[in-house]
């Protein structure tokens, strides 16, 4: 079963195996709102999903009322996800520039973290049910920890534009993120390097990407965007898609292990992270990085000039403003 919303204010409901033709076929149940939905996400476990847009409502498939309505100083909801370990969390974002996380079983809003932009796009950690990531407006992809919600626990920089959608992969080990600069962008969460963007996809075609989402066998990435096309990506770009023999496996196992042993020397390094980038991309980090260093030269400028220590920018704790409970 397959449920979408509509800017008609309804959600339908789909059987995906159909034997009709497309003709006749129809939706099993809808369900009506007082206002349009911008998001939509189905529990785990019991036939119950979310919507988001005025307020943040409950569904139970068997009924066409709503079980549960949450609002929070009547602020728009811009996307809402169920985590997958502890299903009794919803993750929501507004357009207040804040993302809160309710809790269904107690009916009531556990915390709210107010950002220094406005986030456009949230989803939790498939293995680790704690930590979430956020897209924001400023160009960055946040990772928090539930736990700890005083600062961003990893940033994610290398994206010019809006960061506009983020997904974790089926092992929680990677993400990837969506973004205005017309670029989709894999990130290895566990590589200790300080730039650690695994692979970048650009077309000379695609435009503003609005959506991203890894499949479920972490084979492939998707990606929609505004040239109206649902392209489907390798998540590995070096791995081919057919079935290896024996000696193709040995074969790239040996590159990779070479690959792991010399990763330190400074040819390997370079070609690892040499990406190729689009010419708007590459004008606008060049002129992202002149602008960085110009700011760190007057911080040092500064505090020759007053002869005091100026306390440096913690881009993690500058992220957040404050914390509601």
């Amino acid at each position: 079963i397959n449920a979408e919303y509509m800017g008609d204010c309804s959600v339908k409901l789909w059987a995906t195996v159909n034997r009709r033709p497309p003709e006749r076929i129809k939706p099993l149940t809808e369900f009506l709102g007082e206002h349009a939905f911008e998001s939509l996400s189905h529990h785990y476990n019991e036939n119950q999903f979310a919507t988001a847009g005025h307020d943040l409502s409950v569904w139970d498939i068997n009924r066409t009322a709503p079980l549960h309505t949450y609002t929070w100083d009547d602020e728009f909801i811009n996307v809402c996800r169920y985590n997958m370990a502890e299903t009794h969390l919803l993750l929501c974002c507004f357009r207040d520039r804040s993302v809160c996380i309710y809790d269904t079983r107690c009916q009531q809003a556990l915390s709210k973290v107010y950002l220094t932009n406005r986030t456009n796009g949230v989803c939790w950690n498939p293995m680790n049910p704690m930590k979430f990531a956020a897209a924001s407006d400023d160009s960055i992809a946040y990772l928090f920890d539930y736990r700890r919600l005083r600062q961003a626990e990893r940033v994610l920089t290398g994206h010019v534009d809006v960061v506009t959608s983020v997904d974790y992969s089926p092992t929680g080990r990677e993400l990837v993120t969506g973004s205005l600069d017309k670029s989709v962008r894999l990130w290895d969460l566990e590589s200790t390097r300080a730039y650690g963007c695994r692979d970048i996809y650009t077309g000379k075609r695609m435009q503003r990407v609005w959506t991203v989402s890894w499949t479920q066998d972490n084979s492939f990435v998707m990606s929609g965007s505004d040239d109206f096309n649902l392209r489907l990506w390798k998540a590995y770009a070096n791995k081919p898609l057919k079935k290896l023999s024996s000696r193709e496996s040995r074969s790239l196992e040996y590159n990779d292990k070479l690959k792991e042993r010399y990763a330190d020397f400074e040819e390997i390094r370079r070609i690892s992270k040499q990406r190729p980038l689009p010419k708007h991309i590459k004008k606008r980090t060049r002129k992202r990085r002149n602008m960085g260093l110009a700011a760190t030269k007057h911080e040092k400028n500064a505090e020759l000039l007053s002869k005091q220590s100026v306390p440096k920018k913690d881009i993690k704790r500058a992220s957040v403003v404050r914390v509601a409970r």
